[in-house]
């Protein structure tokens, strides 16, 4: 089966991947957008991303087996990236609305006291952590799905294996047999002609015995004296 599809999803995931890598760098600089707009047309980005993703799986399946083992480095590189640009997002957006949250204070006039930096501070890193976690979490939750999915595809290689291993018995059997019948039906073809010769060698004894006996008698007959010749 051709690749074309397969090599088109990977070059959209390749530019996509990339430009929402640059727009999450960039946050809070665009004048003509808010940060929440910014944080939604990235995360829209992601989704597509994300689903461009699936395509690319989808299409993968429809591949030989050997077509798929020359993708197999690019699905892992793909996803790993996709997770990681998730991850990198969160954070982004959490230091965005943070850095957003400080000068906003300031104008107001309110001073935060250094109890009440260090609590806020606190509060962002115990959030953070917990993101990570979360993201960790994920990364062994897909090492895991990958652990099981490679697994299964060994079982059914070696499934695959047994199978093409009865096949060939089979396809041997069936020689075997081939060979078998053609030796039997010569035999039978021999078995045929000795009783073919057999048999002429029976009629032949019969007609012997019956010529012997009719000349046998006319030489009898042709022996006798003249009185006891029939008149």
């Amino acid at each position: 089966m051709a690749t074309e599809d397969v090599d088109d999803y990977h070059e959209q995931l390749v530019e996509k991947c990339a430009d929402i890598e640059h727009a999450i760098a960039n946050l809070g600089t665009n004048p003509d957008m808010t940060l929440e707009e910014e944080i939604g047309e990235v995360k829209q980005d992601l989704k597509w991303a994300k689903q461009l993703m699936m395509s690319y799986r989808v299409e993968l399946r429809d591949l030989t087996t050997v077509q798929q083992a020359t993708y197999r480095q690019k699905t892992k590189a793909h996803t790993q990236r996709l997770q990681q640009l998730q991850v990198d997002l969160n954070m982004a957006v959490k230091e965005a609305k943070r850095q957003a949250l400080l000068p906003a204070a300031g104008e107001e006039g309110v001073e935060l006291g250094t109890r009440e930096t260090l609590s806020q501070a606190e509060a962002l890193q115990g959030q953070s952590q917990a993101s990570v976690a979360r993201s960790r979490a994920m990364v062994e939750d897909t090492i895991e799905v990958a652990a099981s999915t490679a697994t299964t595809l060994q079982g059914q290689t070696e499934q695959l294996g047994r199978i093409h291993a009865g096949v060939e018995e089979v396809e041997s059997n069936m020689k075997r047999a081939d060979r078998q019948l053609r030796i039997f039906a010569r035999r039978m073809m021999t078995d045929k002609i000795i009783l073919c010769l057999i048999f002429c060698i029976v009629v032949a004894f019969i007609m012997v015995i019956i010529y012997s006996s009719i000349k046998g008698r006319n030489d009898k007959e042709t022996s006798a004296p003249d009185e006891f010749k029939p008149q």
